[in-house]
Formats: structure tokens, C-alpha cells, sequence
């Protein structure tokens, strides 16, 4: 999916942009990360269409930033000050963070997913007897 040819780079007048740009993009998706652990308890109060999306977004998202981890190698390449120096590591740091919390917001959802509305609608109630059972089991020390 890495096609250079199609990406637009900028000179350096364009850091402070990027710097925001980053530290907005990595708290959004901490905040979605976060959401989405505390659904992680109740998965059942979720359905399959969000966890698709989320899943989608993030996936999305996360395969289209080599551009900005690009633009800072070009930048170091402009002959920065110190003070650019410092922001264009920042703003690496911040996208490849970025890669990771998305990362772990795929896995969630898909661990997520396991357990939405509309798995458990998708089961039998022979299915959904016997999970509560074994769980019963597993949970009460009977097994």
C-alpha cells in the first residue's frame, strides 16, 4: 500500500501542524483505547457493527502512517535547528505510538467482538447453556 509516488511532503514550515496533528491523532485513539476497555467488561452491551468499524478505522489508519514517520526522516534531511530537532522526534514518537495504541484497539475489538449482541444472538440455546454452565464451573471452583 506504500506508494510515495502518491504522498505530498512539506518543508519544515509545516512541524508545528504536524506536532499537533500527532498529539491530537495518539489522544483520540488513547481515549477510543480506553472505551473500549471498559467495554471489554460488558462485550454483550456491544454489537458486531461497532467492532467492525473500529476495527476498520484503525487498520485504515494505521496503514497510511509511513507517510508522516516519512515526512520527519525528509525533514531531518533540511538541516533542522535543535528546537525543529526536538519536534520532529516528537512527532515520530507520537505516530509510532500511535501505531501501537491503534494495534491494541484492533485486538481488543476483535477480542470484543467474541462477545457482542449479536454473537450471542448468533448461538443456540443449547450453545448459551452450556457456556453458562462451564462457567459456572469454572468460576465456582467445581470443576
Amino acid at each position: 500500500m506504500r506508494k510515495e509516488n502518491e504522498a505530498i511532503f512539506y518543508s519544515l514550515y509545516m512541524l508545528p501542524t504536524y506536532l499537533v496533528m500527532s498529539q491530537k491523532q495518539l489522544l483520540a485513539s488513547e481515549g477510543q483505547l480506553q472505551i473500549l476497555e471498559k467495554g471489554e467488561q460488558q462485550p454483550h452491551l456491544l454489537n458486531d457493527a461497532l467492532m467492525d468499524r473500529a476495527i476498520k478505522v484503525h487498520t485504515e489508519q494505521n496503514a497510511m502512517l509511513w507517510v508522516p514517520i516519512e515526512q520527519c526522516r525528509k525533514w531531518h534531511e533540511q538541516s533542522p535547528n535543535q528546537e525543529q530537532l526536538v519536534d520532529i522526534d516528537q512527532v515520530e514518537s507520537n505516530f509510532k505510538k500511535l501505531i501501537d495504541v491503534n494495534e491494541q484497539i484492533i485486538a481488543l475489538a476483535k477480542e470484543i467482538k467474541k462477545g457482542t449482541i449479536d454473537s450471542i444472538m448468533r448461538k443456540s440455546d443449547f450453545e448459551i447453556g452450556l457456556e453458562f454452565v462451564m462457567n459456572y464451573q469454572k468460576y465456582s471452583g467445581k470443576i
